[in-house]
């Protein structure tokens, strides 16, 4: 409970659950809204396919790594730039997201580890409880990781990871994605040590 507020008749409360729902029904109760949900949960990981997953999340990390160097190398030549700079990096949109506010230092500013770790304790403080249904640390790590990856990319794309229901799936939509990523980067970067948007 975040907030709550008591009221003449009742209290108002403000709560933060961190999962996925998909909306069944929305009555109006007058002075309430009631909503019927199901909570969306990834489907268990088969012992034989959680290597794969592993091998992909592997995979995700690099391509993600990549993504952080060569922006670093972009924000290098474009110092001092700042058409150059507005021209290379994207900003992402400010979305807020259940548990977080995306940033301009989400996506490729920081390493994905950071990150995973950083929303780790933010969902599951010290380990203790598990969320999503997750029945060990590894299978929630990597879905988390899986989630952390597709968040560095616009809502659109954000949407259809969080609406998969499976782990392997949107592991292996990261690497897609983050593959086309480190493509244009690379090209940006090309462009801005060459002196991209300099008059």
């Amino acid at each position: 409970v975040e907030h709550y507020q008591l009221r003449d008749i009742g209290v108002n409360v403000r709560m933060r659950a961190v999962g996925r729902v998909q909306v069944l029904d929305i009555k109006s109760t007058d002075p309430y809204i009631e909503v019927v949900a199901s909570e969306i949960r990834d489907k268990p990981m088969a012992t034989t396919q959680r290597a794969d997953v592993r091998m992909a999340a592997a995979e995700v990390t690099r391509l993600h790594g990549e993504c952080v160097r060569l922006r670093s190398v972009i924000v290098q030549a474009c110092a001092g730039n700042e058409g150059c700079l507005d021209d290379a990096i994207d900003i992402p949109e400010m979305v807020t997201w259940g548990h977080e506010l995306t940033d301009p230092e989400s996506g490729f500013a920081r390493s994905l580890d950071a990150q995973v770790a950083e929303a780790a304790g933010q969902l599951s403080p010290g380990g203790a409880v598990l969320p999503w249904g997750c029945e060990s640390q590894e299978d929630f790590e990597l879905q988390l990781r899986a989630f952390r990856a597709c968040a560095c990319f616009p809502p659109g794309a954000r949407i259809e990871a969080m609406a998969m229901r499976s782990t392997a799936e949107r592991m292996d939509k990261a690497v897609e994605l983050l593959t086309e990523q480190v493509r244009v980067l690379a090209a940006k970067s090309a462009l801005a040590q060459l002196g991209w948007g300099t008059e």
